[in-house]
């Protein structure tokens, strides 16, 4: 199994520069303007991959283009990221 920890909505409220209400109004919504998030029991979690890919695909940046090094590079960044927070 990977090692990497699971987004939760504070994470990524402050990821993107969201309130947490936000995350959980456009969630609700199914909107476009969030990566796509499941439930774990009644808490919504994210994919950092998923997370990182929603990411480069809003910035216009092509996952097709980008080698598996590149991809882990990032996902790695992305991880540090969200384990900062809270800190």
């Amino acid at each position: 199994m990977s090692d990497f920890k699971l987004i939760t909505s504070d994470q990524l409220a402050q990821i993107l520069g969201f309130s947490k209400k936000s995350i959980y109004v456009l969630a609700s919504r199914g909107s476009s303007s969030l990566p796509p998030a499941f439930h774990v029991g009644k808490a919504l979690r994210w994919h950092p991959h998923v997370v990182q890919n929603w990411i480069d695909q809003r910035a216009g940046l092509s996952a097709f283009h980008k080698t598996t090094l590149e991809n882990a590079e990032q996902a790695k960044r992305l991880l540090v990221t969200v384990e900062g927070v809270g800190k």
